[in-house]
């Protein structure tokens, strides 16, 4: 059984040992939203995103990605009839993304790729402010699905991503004030990012 055990590891590692290695930065623009029944009236809001990228290149068609990003994300709320009463819901997350990528050739310049995986994010800082200015949030542990499209030339590269939020946001009360008394707060992140980034080391597949 020990013998079957380490023939099974040496099998799984053996690809991973020739692995092209590259280590990267990565910046931009989220625009983010929340879902849900209790998100009617909130608009999407801007934020940051960015961090450092590490990718096994298992082989030109396979790699690992995993990444720590800070990442800002959040709502408004915009009142349609007094633009004073407008408030903003704002949450900052350090966010670990974990995914496959599988590489899609276009040409003899190009590198593109598709990226599957999930995420986890622990909020940093929470509030948000409105007429009467700041205000304090509590926030939840974040963490949900992502699926990106990356294009590259050399170690530059551009990427779409879009996150689906699998956990409530908060259970503050400042949230949910005005649902009916029988309905349960429902308020996910969602996420669509555009990053530019930069690769080092490897032969960047």
């Amino acid at each position: 059984m020990r013998s079957l055990l380490l023939a099974a590891l040496v099998f799984v590692a053996t690809p991973f040992a020739s692995a092209q290695v590259t280590f990267g930065l990565k910046g931009g623009l989220n625009t983010s939203f929340y879902s849900g029944p209790s998100s009617d009236g909130l608009d999407p809001k801007l934020g940051a995103v960015g961090g450092a990228v590490v990718r096994f290149d298992v082989n030109p068609g396979f790699g690992i990605g995993l990444e720590a990003l800070y990442s800002q994300k959040g709502a408004k709320y915009v009142d349609p009839v007094n633009s004073e009463f407008d408030e903003t819901y704002a949450f900052d997350y350090i966010e670990i993304p974990a995914y496959v990528r599988l590489s899609v050739p276009i040409g003899q310049t190009l590198d593109g790729g598709v990226t599957l995986g999930g995420y986890a994010g622990i909020p940093i800082k929470t509030g948000g402010n409105d007429i009467d200015g700041d205000f304090d949030l509590e926030a939840n542990t974040d963490y949900g699905a992502l699926i990106g499209l990356d294009v590259g030339s050399g170690p530059y590269y551009v990427e779409g991503r879009y996150s689906l939020g699998l956990a409530q946001v908060s259970d503050d009360d400042t949230f949910f004030l005005d649902l009916p008394a029988n309905e349960l707060p429902d308020l996910k992140n969602q996420t669509v990012s555009l990053t530019f980034g930069v690769r080092f080391g490897g032969s960047r597949y």
